[in-house]
């Protein structure tokens, strides 16, 4: 019998529900809140799932959905442009001749989320 790595094993996750559950009860108050704005939920749903994989990864909230700064909408912008930059790819990988459109918006998309994750690295290393 093959050992399963530490998530894959029952109850693993068990830690972090009540943590993620806030952030689900969040966002049923986001919803609640902006109910009458004529916003594109899909970006709400983003802003959650970006939420959540903060508190996974950094055991820290986002505020993705308490604050809705500028920032978080930057982040929601770079992430939707990664996705469909990516979704538009050819088969044929042209960046590694020339630097395409395409390749420069992936590049500027990952740039801008490794800032951000870099800075919670740092921050936690640094706490």
């Amino acid at each position: 019998m093959r050992v399963q790595p530490s998530f894959l094993r029952p109850g693993a996750a068990d830690p972090y529900v009540p943590a993620i559950g806030r952030v689900a009860d969040d966002l049923v108050a986001y919803f609640e809140q902006h109910r009458d704005k004529d916003q594109d939920s899909r970006d709400i749903v983003l802003l959650y799932v970006m939420e959540c994989l903060y508190q996974f990864c950094f055991n820290r909230r986002l505020g993705a959905l308490t604050t809705g700064s500028v920032t978080h909408n930057e982040t929601v912008r770079m992430i939707k442009l990664l996705i469909s930059t990516l979704c538009k790819q050819p088969l044929l990988p042209f960046y590694k001749i020339w630097r395409t459109k395409a390749y420069k918006n992936i590049e500027l998309s990952m740039d801008h989320l490794l800032e951000i994750s870099s800075k919670e690295v740092n921050r936690t290393i640094q706490a």
